[in-house]
């Protein structure tokens, strides 16, 4: 039996890559975005390259576009094997200088985005036979740092993103589902989400080309980084990065912070977003 897979955001970067990824591990994908000419592109790669990926335009904030995604992934297959919350978009600015606007569409995208792909797959999921299904939700090391500066509205949706993730398999097993649950946390991973970001104020939109410098020379391509989340997924494991050593310093440095309840730092924008950020300091 052929397995099925939904991936939001699939246009481009990290998301594009676990479309390629899940159809080069014989899956039928159907892949969403926003951006109609990214999924033309992928559509043309898939019919040159014999990959089994069906394009869709749909937006995640739209409740009942992301529903027709998963009706039709059950109506071509039967059923959803593979869920990958992965649709994102940056900001950088301070935090209360961060529009309305801008903190909208991050929490729309970033948050509401995945509330809206779990509300229309899991009671697919729950109900189907066989197999139960898997569910991944892309978070950031965003979610476990409290840096670096400009990056409050980013880094808010990703918090509320890996609550988010633990939450909801804390209620599958309250009601003793099988559904596989997982959160991925990547470090710096080469996409174009920093091209597309939109900028506060003209530091913020200095701080914005620091972020993308840095994850062009330094980042994991988003192949790697797909590689990486499937590893994951088929090991067993609630969390995932692309980045085990960085995710290691990351995790500790918020547990410090939390448990000697000391208040967060960043380093300078000139210093770079190196996985120093978010370092803590005593109060």
């Amino acid at each position: 039996m052929t397995r099925s897979a939904l991936v939001t955001g699939a246009g481009s970067g990290i998301g594009r890559a676990v479309a390629v990824a899940a159809a080069a591990r014989g899956f039928a994908v159907v892949a969403t975005d926003v951006d109609g000419a990214s999924l033309a592109a992928l559509r043309d790669l898939a019919v040159a390259r014999g990959w089994a990926i069906q394009v869709l335009a749909a937006d995640v904030t739209v409740a009942a576009e992301v529903a027709a995604a998963v009706d039709l992934v059950v109506e071509r297959h039967g059923r959803l094997d593979l869920l990958v919350n992965n649709a994102a978009v940056e900001a950088t600015g301070l935090a209360w200088q961060t529009s309305e606007e801008q903190w909208r569409r991050l929490l729309d995208v970033n948050v509401l985005g995945v509330v809206n792909g779990l509300s229309a797959a899991v009671p697919r999921m729950l109900d189907q036979p066989g197999p139960a299904g898997t569910i991944v939700n892309v978070a950031s090391l965003a979610a476990v740092a409290s840096g670096p500066a400009r990056q409050a509205a980013y880094n808010a949706s990703k918090h509320a993103v890996l609550a988010l993730t633990e939450c909801l398999r804390l209620d599958l097993d309250e009601v003793g589902s099988r559904i596989g649950v997982h959160v991925v946390l990547p470090g710096p991973v080469d996409t174009a989400i920093f091209d597309t970001a939109s900028a506060a104020d003209p530091e913020a939109d200095e701080y914005r080309e620091v972020l993308r410098r840095y994850v062009r020379d330094e980042g994991l391509s988003a192949d790697d980084a797909a590689e990486a989340i499937f590893e994951g997924v088929e090991e067993g494991r609630f969390w995932i990065t692309t980045h085990p050593a960085m995710f290691t310093a990351f995790a500790e440095r918020r547990a410090a912070l939390l448990t000697t309840r000391q208040r967060p730092v960043a380093r300078p924008l000139d210093a770079g977003p190196g996985p120093a950020d978010g370092e803590a300091s005593s109060s």
